[in-house]
């Protein structure tokens, strides 16, 4: 999980809004980090 957090701040840090926006392959990327981070988020118990 952090690990795709830490890509999806090096994919955005030098890129503004309009950008990220305009760009279809970034926007692609951060998604699959989300669905990365949403899916292992899903697989921590409550003990973990």
């Amino acid at each position: 999980m952090l690990q795709s957090a830490e890509l999806i701040t090096t994919y955005t840090a030098q890129c503004s809004k309009d950008e990220f926006v305009e760009n279809v392959q970034l926007q692609d990327s951060v998604i699959r980090r989300l669905l990365v981070i949403a899916e292992a988020e899903r697989r921590v118990s409550d003990t973990t």
